[in-house]
């Protein structure tokens, strides 16, 4: 089972739109992944992600935003 510590999301005061996630991440009590003490940006995230990554997201925001708009 993966499990997140201390997880939290933080506006980023560095970059307007920006947020920095913060906490550890388990899988059967054993660390896999920490993002850092000061936190990971999404946008830097987003950014190392495939193409094809992004473009799946793309695709399953785009309804999410029509659905705003009905």
């Amino acid at each position: 089972m993966i499990t997140i510590v201390n997880g939290r999301t933080e506006k980023n005061p560095d970059q307007n739109g920006d947020f920095l996630i913060f906490g550890d991440i388990y899988k059967d009590d054993v660390l896999i992944h920490s993002f850092g003490e000061g936190g990971t940006s999404l946008f830097s995230w987003w950014m190392s992600q495939s193409e094809e990554f992004q473009y799946y997201y793309a695709l399953m925001f785009s309804s999410i935003i029509s659905n705003n708009y009905g």
